[in-house]
């Protein structure tokens, strides 16, 4: 895993991205983070780069293509799933089958939108926190 490679964080609304992004500068995290506003726009992210992202955060429901469909199309292609990890869903919801389905999708977690930044800062810096110290496969 690169560790100190790009944040991709998939987020339809722009006032969702700019306080998410909110909290990465307050948690002075150096990870440059790239912002993709639908699914077509990530795709067209992880294909073009080489390198993996440090860790891919996707909201589930967008236009045109939903968070479900997309991690589902990366895990049909093995060049995208190469590209690909981890992948963190962070929704507003938490419907139980919702997240019944994204561990169907293999992601490597399921994180309740706080609607309060302070919660949101907090949740951030646990899946931070988190990756930073997993030790993974060096691929």
């Amino acid at each position: 895993m690169i560790k100190k490679g790009d944040i991709l964080i998939i987020e339809d609304d722009a006032d969702d991205r700019d306080y998410i992004e909110e909290v990465f500068t307050e948690l002075n995290v150096a990870n440059t983070r790239k912002y993709v506003a639908n699914a077509y726009e990530a795709l067209d992210y992880i294909k073009a780069h080489s390198s993996k992202p440090f860790i891919v955060i996707s909201d589930i429901n967008m236009p045109m293509m939903n968070g479900f469909d997309l991690r589902k199309i990366i895990l049909e292609n093995i060049e995208l799933t190469k590209k690909c990890s981890p992948y963190i869903f962070l929704s507003t919801s938490n419907d139980a089958e919702w997240v019944n389905k994204a561990y169907e999708l293999a992601v490597q977690g399921y994180f309740q939108k706080p609607s309060i930044y302070e919660d949101l800062k907090k949740t951030v810096q646990q899946i931070l926190d988190y990756w930073n110290n997993s030790l993974t496969p060096v691929v």
